[in-house]
């Protein structure tokens, strides 16, 4: 290919939007050829405090949506002022990001209700506002309510396997005629745990190898509630002895 097509076809690329040429776009830009977006000013503001004590909390990340992230100052006080498309579902999200610096807290979501106190024109919404926004942090609990739940089904067949112990963290459970199991326990706080499936009936319904599960807990808290673990392992195959 000569120089002269190299070029012609460079440049058609950067006027289509491809050949290496981003076409993501900003706020309130749209990509070509697709409908405008209507886009506000969002300036939210508050404290983040620690939701026993009340104390202020410095070092702590907060994001609306995909906006700018800013972080709490050494008296907890936020702010942040972003244009992001107009939408009525926005939450506001915490995070200690300073580990155990200032205390260590779970991460939170807050609804939040931004009013406009500024209208706009066009496909520009105008201002929307919120003021004196109290994020409350909640401490790690020393016990976690835990919630797994999975089935356990033929390896070859699918067919489901009743009969089954599964246990983890000191707790179990015996799955039943349809194959399905869950534990609902309190413990202490721990990043993973192994769910281990034993045979414990014999040849009643075949004979399975025991065999593990690993999983990674997060914990799971919204404003107001206690943290949750919650783990789906959705089917879990075993094969039948030899």
């Amino acid at each position: 290919m000569n120089s002269s097509r190299r070029f012609l076809l460079g440049l058609l690329g950067s006027v289509l939007g491809f050949g290496g040429f981003s076409c993501a776009p900003l706020y309130g830009v749209p990509l070509y050829g697709a409908p405008p977006i209507d886009t506000a000013e969002y300036k939210l503001s508050g404290t983040v405090v620690d939701s026993d004590s009340k104390a202020p909390i410095p070092g702590v990340s907060l994001s609306l949506g995909w906006s700018q992230t800013v972080t709490s100052d050494k008296d907890g006080v936020w702010s942040i002022d972003t244009r992001a498309p107009l939408r009525g579902d926005y939450a506001l999200n915490a995070r200690d990001i300073d580990g155990a610096a200032n205390g260590s807290y779970l991460e939170l979501e807050v609804p939040v209700a931004p009013t406009q106190v500024l209208p706009g024109s066009g496909n520009d919404m105008g201002v929307y506002e919120q003021t004196n926004i109290q994020v409350s942090m909640v401490p790690p609990p020393t016990v976690y309510e835990y919630k797994l739940s999975g089935k356990l089904v033929d390896g070859m067949s699918l067919a489901p396997i009743p009969g089954i112990s599964v246990s983890t963290l000191g707790h179990s459970a015996i799955s039943g005629e349809d194959g399905t199991w869950s534990l609902d326990f309190e413990a202490a706080p721990a990043d993973a745990c192994i769910i281990l499936f034993q045979d414990t009936d014999g040849t009643a319904h075949g004979a399975y190898q025991d065999t593990q599960l690993s999983e990674t807990l997060r914990p799971i808290t919204k404003a107001g509630t206690p943290a949750i673990f919650l783990v789906d392992c959705g089917l879990m195959g075993m094969m039948v002895k030899p």
